[in-house]
């Protein structure tokens, strides 16, 4: 079955009214990103998030965490100020903490790549994104 934007937002309203919390839901999706990751790259290698602010950047969060106890080399790209995350994705970068490297442009990506995968994670654009990508 496929879903329209609009039908998945409105599934996921249903859900959180049901009772499942936001976090939960992105715990859910993140470990399911993370076992399709590892069914592709069964050898972890680097991985670069790309994250905005809100919560698809802590999908993209979420997953990182998964990922680093598992070998892979966590390199993070933001939109904006990491002080500018709202609260969910906010707890998955303090979670993260040392094991991230934040990169504040491709050069440095380049710099920290350790050889194996190279995964480039979207925590940009999410179920709500209209018309074209704003500069950040």
């Amino acid at each position: 079955m496929m879903l329209c934007a609009a039908a998945m937002q409105r599934h996921e309203q249903a859900v959180i009214q049901a009772g499942t919390s936001a976090a939960v839901l992105m715990d859910r999706a993140a470990d399911g990103v993370t076992a399709l990751i590892c069914d592709f790259f069964p050898a972890p290698g680097n991985v670069v998030c790309y994250c905005g602010s809100g919560n698809n950047g802590g999908d993209a969060l979420a997953v990182a965490r998964r990922l680093a106890p598992l070998g892979w080399q966590i390199l993070i790209r933001f939109a904006a100020a990491p002080e500018s995350l709202r609260e969910l994705p906010r707890l998955h970068w303090l979670a993260l903490g040392e094991t991230a490297t934040l990169c504040q442009n491709a050069a440095e990506v380049v710099t920290h790549h350790r050889g194996g995968p190279l995964l480039l994670l979207d925590g940009l654009i999410g179920l709500g994104s209209q018309g074209p990508l704003r500069p950040a």
